[in-house]
């Protein structure tokens, strides 16, 4: 492994405009770059306090970014120095637990960066996002066997850290809650759910909670049955304790 290595970079280098990002590193935020820029313009050498970590791929022998791609592009758009820090390509590999402290990464950032590096977990857990009106948060918990997102230990840590498991053992429970909840969707009808609360965490949050209650009190099916007889107040609601109230209203519990 390779000691990391503090470099200035000008403009008529030919690396100053050859770095590439590292595979799976999340996508260009416009206004992210407008804020760096302005900053930047302002304040030239706070730079070289944060340096651009860059990384040579050994298969293609290329310089990539492994943290810092939003500052190259405002340097780049304002024709500055370029101060880089040069790491061992193992930790371009670490991006996801590099940022897993910070604000900037979203969840999505973070399933993509593991899918994109071969991690079927989270190719699994991206299409059944996309086919389903489910939060990412909302989905982590479901994978989880939880009625909410994880908000312990930092909030969703074995997600960010890459720990997320899709398999045998609780694909069928995915499935099954997922499927659950887009029956909900279609059975509404007075007035219909609207996409916006379908999305909404709160109401997700609510009947995983009613989900629990299945071997109990809670019959899913009757639920369905009253709610396409009925008229519904879900899309005037905003948190999950009311959710819960208009859903046993409907059971007439």
């Amino acid at each position: 492994m390779i000691k990391p290595q503090l470099k200035e970079v000008k403009p008529d280098c030919k690396m100053y405009r050859d770095l590439k990002k590292v595979v799976g590193n999340r996508k260009l935020n416009a206004g992210n770059v407008k804020n760096l820029y302005i900053s930047m313009e302002k304040h030239p050498d706070v730079q070289r306090a944060a340096p651009i970590v860059i990384c040579k791929n050994p298969k293609t022998g290329k310089w990539e970014i492994v943290d810092g791609q939003h500052r190259y592009k405002a340097l780049l758009m304002l024709g500055h120095h370029i101060w880089v820090l040069i790491v061992d390509y193992d930790l371009s590999k670490m991006i996801g637990v590099i940022n897993s402290n910070g604000k900037n990464w979203t969840l999505l950032d973070y399933a993509n960066y593991y899918s994109e590096n071969g991690n079927k977990n989270y190719q699994k857990f991206l299409d059944l996002l996309e086919a389903n009106p489910v939060t990412a948060g909302i989905l982590i918990g479901i994978s989880q066997n939880s009625t909410t997102r994880d908000c312990q230990n930092g909030g969703n840590r074995n997600f960010k850290d890459g720990k997320l498991k899709i398999n045998k053992n609780n694909l069928h429970h995915i499935e099954d809650t997922l499927y659950k909840l887009r029956q909900i969707e279609y059975a509404s009808c007075n007035p219909p759910l609207t996409k916006s609360t379908v999305r909404r965490k709160e109401f997700s949050e609510a009947f995983l909670h009613m989900f629990e209650k299945e071997r109990s009190w809670y019959d899913h099916n009757e639920f369905l049955r009253k709610l396409s007889n009925s008229n519904h107040k879900f899309n005037t609601l905003a948190n999950r304790c009311h959710m819960i109230q208009e859903i046993l209203r409907i059971m007439e519990k």
